[in-house]
């Protein structure tokens, strides 16, 4: 079972932590393994010829960041 801090909160009818409640943007994670983070200057645009996209640079990650994940949205 996935832990879910809000969700067990709620169901035992205790308050939410404000700190809980501030690192989840008052949004139940759900399916969400984490929390987006700011990568700073871990990322920055690139572009050739004919392409375009993004360098992540690895070494420059947070230590504590565990999972990355990438998506398009239009």
């Amino acid at each position: 079972m996935k832990w879910q801090p809000i969700e067990a909160c709620e169901n035992v009818g205790v308050p939410i932590p404000k700190e809980t409640e501030n690192f989840f943007d008052g949004i139940k994670p759900g399916d969400r393994p984490g929390q987006e983070v700011s990568l700073g200057d871990a990322i920055k645009k690139w572009s050739d010829d004919s392409r375009e996209g993004y360098e992540l640079d690895i070494f420059k990650l947070p230590s504590n960041l565990k999972i990355i994940r990438f998506f398009n949205s239009w």
